[in-house]
C-alpha cells in the first residue's frame, strides 16, 4: 500500500496511477483472496457431501487429533494429513483460476494486438508466480472444513430410493460455485 501511494504522490513513474487504479487494484487484491478460498471450501465440502465414507474417515482423523471437547484450530492441521489431502484432490477435481476482469478504457496494443475500448479482457492475477496468500488461504481452508466436519452432518435429502441423492458437481464454461447456506 505504501508503495502504490508513493507512486501515486510522486507522480514521476513512467506509468501514472490514479486513485481508481489503486482502488481497483487492492479490490482485485481483497476479491481474489475471499473467492477463492470460499470456492475451495465449498467444493470440498460437496464432495464430501457426494461421498460420505471420505466425509466420516475425516471425520474420524479429526475426533482423534482433536477429541470432542474443543474445536480444531490452526495447529492440529499438520496432525490431519487426511484431511490435507482431501483439500489436495479437491484442488485437482476443480483448479482455481486467478482471473480478473477488466474493461478497457481506452483502446491499446498489449503484445501486439490492438484492443478496442470498451473491450472486456482476463487479467491473470498470479502471473507466472504462485499466489502469494496460498499458504494463509490454505490454512483457513483446513481449518473450515474441519470445523464443519466435526460440528455438523452432511447429507442430500433424496427420493429415499436405493439410489442415494448427491449433490450437482456438474461444471460448464462460466461457472461459479455459488451455495446459499
Amino acid at each position: 500500500m505504501d508503495i502504490l501511494l508513493k507512486v501515486y504522490q510522486e507522480g514521476k513513474a513512467e506509468v501514472k496511477m490514479t486513485r481508481i487504479n489503486i482502488k481497483a487494484f487492492l479490490t482485485d487484491i481483497f476479491i481474489g483472496s475471499t473467492s477463492t478460498t470460499s470456492e475451495v471450501i465449498a467444493w470440498t465440502i460437496t464432495e464430501l457431501i457426494n461421498h460420505p465414507s471420505i466425509f466420516n474417515k475425516v471425520r474420524e482423523e479429526i475426533n482423534s487429533v482433536v477429541g470432542s471437547t474443543r474445536l480444531d484450530d490452526e495447529s492440529d492441521v499438520e496432525n490431519l494429513p487426511y484431511l490435507q489431502a482431501v483439500v489436495k484432490e479437491t484442488l485437482q477435481l476443480y483448479p482455481l483460476l486467478l482471473v480478473t476482469t477488466r474493461k478497457c478504457c481506452q483502446s491499446c496494443e498489449i503484445g501486439g494486438f490492438e484492443i478496442p475500448q470498451e473491450t472486456m479482457v482476463l487479467i491473470n492475477l498470479a502471473g507466472r508466480r504462485a499466489c502469494p496468500g496460498s499458504k494463509l488461504g490454505l490454512s483457513m481452508v483446513h481449518t473450515a472444513i474441519a470445523t464443519v466436519v466435526q460440528c455438523f452432518n452432511w447429507e442430500v435429502v433424496g427420493d429415499g430410493g436405493e439410489n442415494k441423492a448427491t449433490v450437482n458437481t456438474e461444471v460448464s464454461k462460466g461457472t461459479f460455485i455459488h451455495i446459499n447456506w
